[in-house]
């Protein structure tokens, strides 16, 4: 099947992973799906939408957004990682239009490892690897509820300091993958939610910036909980330190005065420099 927008072009392959679903004449599809394509570094820790219910062969109405304008780049399914996207299959060329936009049809494959607990995703991006648009799949069942994260102590931090990660409302058994983002994730630490759904570990503080805080990956959720920073610290004054300079500033002051006071200003009369008068200029 081949869709044709104005700024957009599919290039598909029928009865692949483009198309209707087998045997359905008249091309109903099973899903709609809106996504919005951002900077690769951010794709990470950008909320995505969540597809669930999902069963082999379903077909996926696909609109993204803010891409490449022009780019060749691929829709697949994936496993989400800490690094990004891994194993991927169901893999199809897609075509942006000149304002970065592209709507077509999908045909999604059950590869047997995208469960509720699971951590699976769609990704569209173009073949340079600038932009990257994202949807979490869910096969067989419902997705969970999104995690809540606490962070303890709960209060302001700065740069070095370890907190305490609580994530709740997870799958029993999910594996999760926390922390801190500046914005780029760097070292992450693998926890597994016991079976009340509650996984905690500890995360070192790094440095403070806009888009900086604490990231939770897995499941069918990516998060970025902000961490609240100390304000800078402000000048101090010693009030010993203090008193003794206003004391010596006076003083000065003082001796000052009786100076300007004591010294006769006026300008000599002639009669009491009798040399100068003498001089030859």
């Amino acid at each position: 099947m081949l869709v044709v927008r104005s700024a957009l072009v599919l290039l598909a392959i029928l009865g692949g992973g483009a198309g209707g679903r087998s045997g359905d004449d008249d091309g109903d599809l099973d899903h709609a799906v809106k996504m919005r394509a951002v900077v690769l570094a951010d794709a990470g820790v950008t909320p995505n939408p969540v597809l669930d219910r999902l069963v082999d062969g379903d077909v996926l109405d696909v609109s993204v957004t803010d891409g490449v304008p022009d780019a060749r780049g691929t829709v697949r399914q994936c496993i989400r990682t800490v690094d990004g996207v891994g194993s991927c299959a169901n893999v199809f060329p897609v075509q942006f239009g000149d304002r970065g936009d592209a709507r077509f049809q999908y045909r999604l494959v059950d590869t047997g490892r995208c469960g509720p607990a699971a951590s699976c995703v769609l990704v569209i991006d173009d073949a340079a690897g600038t932009r990257r648009a994202v949807a979490h799949t869910v096969f067989g069942g419902p997705a969970p509820q999104a995690p809540v994260v606490m962070i303890r102590p709960a209060r302001p931090v700065e740069e070095g300091d370890e907190v305490r990660v609580i994530i709740g409302a997870l799958t029993p058994r999910a594996v999760v993958q926390v922390g801190y983002c500046s914005p780029g994730c760097a070292a992450f630490n693998r926890v597994v939610a016991d079976p009340l759904g509650l996984a905690t570990t500890s995360v070192l503080i790094g440095a403070d910036c806009a888009r900086c805080g604490i990231a939770v990956i897995g499941g069918a959720y990516d998060s970025l909980t902000a961490v609240p920073f100390a304000p800078p610290p402000q000048p101090g004054y010693d009030a010993s330190r203090l008193t003794v300079g206003l004391l010596v500033g006076a003083a000065l002051l003082v001796a000052a005065w009786r100076i300007v006071a004591a010294v006769d200003w006026s300008p000599p009369s002639e009669a009491a420099t009798p040399d100068l008068d003498a001089a030859e200029l």
